[in-house]
């Protein structure tokens, strides 16, 4: 009598977790859609005023910007001893990142716990490896910042020298033994059963390094917009993209420290129009930075809809 009773926990299981699954994605589905909808009258009107070779090289610099990322977070995974392929991973990480847009910085990691349940990897584990891909980021916008700012603005500088004070924390936190430490901890706060992590460092460096690539891209499709709409008068030269880097990656770094605000949504935007003062009238500013948020934005939602599509092309491929 017990296997049916086993059978129809399995299934009650099943189907909680299907309506988790599918109420998260239609949250965020409709977070994504109001950064849209409340700024499409800005929206239409910056790229009324932008050319179309620079809107789309903007575009393919923030897609690949975005594809990036899953790189850093799978060499983790798979340092961890969870061997899933390439298409589970798009499809796990690009699904769980639509979470940055409920407010809070923990849904996209929830997302991703859930969503690697099926490939048996461990609560503890994907969790970890979604919180080390958060500090893997941090410190490498910590570390382009302090590379970029020096050939920002005077105003920038005063203002925002002391972010690079937080690379030594983020640094410590991604000491092997630190992480397990704080692992063990979070895990027992919750109650949840733990397990031995032993990340290398190795696998933390090559995220590190994976994550100063998405920068550089972010930064290039900060400058395409911003070289574009630069009065004649402006030389929007090599210094300029390199302003453009720091300053993307110090509003990555604000928007992060402002939990409750959904994907850094107006932090940043303040960010960016103050470190491109010297570059362009404020207006200007404020076009580029709304349409380099919609770019993010809808970078997020195609590259979750295609590895959904990707992941079960291939499902249908094993099947047959």
């Amino acid at each position: 009598m017990s296997a049916p009773a086993d059978g129809a926990g399995r299934t009650r299981v099943r189907g909680w977790r299907w309506v988790v699954r599918t109420a998260f994605l239609v949250a965020a589905l409709v977070a994504c859609g109001l950064v849209i909808w409340r700024t499409r009258e800005d929206f239409l009107a910056a790229v009324a005023d932008v050319s179309a070779f620079p809107l789309v090289l903007a575009f393919l610099a923030v897609l690949v910007g975005g594809v990036v990322p899953m790189f850093a977070w799978r060499v983790l995974i798979l340092d961890l001893g969870s061997p899933i392929p390439l298409a589970a991973g798009a499809r796990i990480y690009f699904v769980a990142q639509l979470g940055k847009f409920i407010p809070g910085s923990v849904w996209s990691v929830l997302a991703q716990v859930e969503l690697a349940r099926e490939y048996r990897v461990p609560a503890r584990r994907s969790a970890t490896v979604g919180l080390l891909t958060i500090v893997t980021a941090a410190v490498s916008a910590v570390l382009v910042l302090g590379l970029a700012l020096p050939f920002s603005t005077e105003e920038l500088r005063r203002g925002y020298w002391w972010v690079v004070l937080l690379l030594p924390p983020l640094l410590v936190l991604l000491y092997p033994p630190v992480i397990r430490r704080w692992s063990a901890l979070l895990f027992r706060l919750l109650r949840r059963p733990a397990d031995d992590l032993d990340v290398s460092v190795r696998a933390l460096a090559a995220s590190v390094g994976w994550m100063v690539v998405a920068w550089v891209f972010y930064g290039l499709q900060l400058y395409a917009l911003v070289a574009d709409a630069a009065p004649d008068d402006v030389s929007a030269g090599p210094q300029v993209a390199l302003q453009c880097l720091g300053i993307f990656a110090l509003a990555w770094v604000a928007g992060l420290l402002f939990v409750v605000v959904p994907a850094g949504a107006g932090v940043r935007e303040v960010i960016i129009v103050l470190g491109l003062a010297s570059v362009l009238p404020s207006g200007a500013a404020l076009a580029v930075a709304l349409l380099s948020r919609v770019l993010l934005t809808v970078t997020d939602l195609l590259l979750a809809g295609l590895a959904v599509l990707a992941y079960r092309a291939r499902r249908s491929r094993d099947a047959v």
